[in-house]
């Protein structure tokens, strides 16, 4: 009876390794989190007219890249003035790949005084209307206001036009090659590789 037993342990055992080889051969595919929009979140929210082919949308927009739930949840250690610092930041975070695109295109630019504006005469990508141009450009600037609000707020130690200049600086000096800056007043030209 002991022998018995002890064969259906055996047995048991070596079906429960079986099963478990079998279930670590089989892997889910990798996801991968972004801080970009997908081709789904942006016809989701009117910027894009036709999805992507063969594109899938795995996530809600309470959970995505652009909703803030989890961010928000991040930031909530510190006090008030970080959670909103952190949030304009990765706010500008989010909007940055659509700018950066449309300043390789020619159609905005970064300007000397901190802000992203629309280069006069440049034609628009087919997938943007000029409403939807002159609001994110509204509100990359605003937020950069903001950003640089708050920053002048935390370097007591420093006077409050020399933040705003360093910062403005900061974002004129974050040009990369291909991208379209203010040369001179109204005058815009493409960044080249030296």
């Amino acid at each position: 009876m002991n022998r018995l037993r002890f064969l259906k342990d055996i047995l048991f055992c070596i079906l429960l390794m079986m099963m478990n080889i079998v279930a670590c051969s089989l892997k889910a595919p990798g996801i991968t989190f972004t801080q970009t929009q997908t081709a789904s979140e942006r016809q989701m929210v009117g910027e894009d007219k036709e999805i992507e082919k063969d594109g899938w949308l795995i996530s809600s927009i309470k959970s995505s890249s652009s909703g803030s739930d989890l961010w928000e949840r991040d930031v909530t250690r510190g006090d008030i003035a970080d959670r909103n610092h952190l949030i304009l930041l990765k706010k500008l975070a989010y909007l940055t790949p659509e700018v950066k695109e449309l300043k390789l295109q020619g159609v905005v630019g970064e300007s000397f005084d901190g802000s992203v504006k629309r280069i006069k005469n440049a034609s628009l990508p087919k997938e943007y209307s000029e409403p939807r141009i002159k609001e994110l450009l509204d509100r990359v600037n605003k937020t950069r206001k903001e950003v640089i609000a708050i920053q002048v707020s935390l370097e007591a130690d420093r006077s409050k036009e020399e933040v705003e200049k360093t910062m403005k600086e900061y974002y004129f000096n974050s040009v990369e090659y291909g991208e379209f800056y203010e040369a001179s007043s109204n005058k815009w030209e493409r960044k080249e590789a030296k």
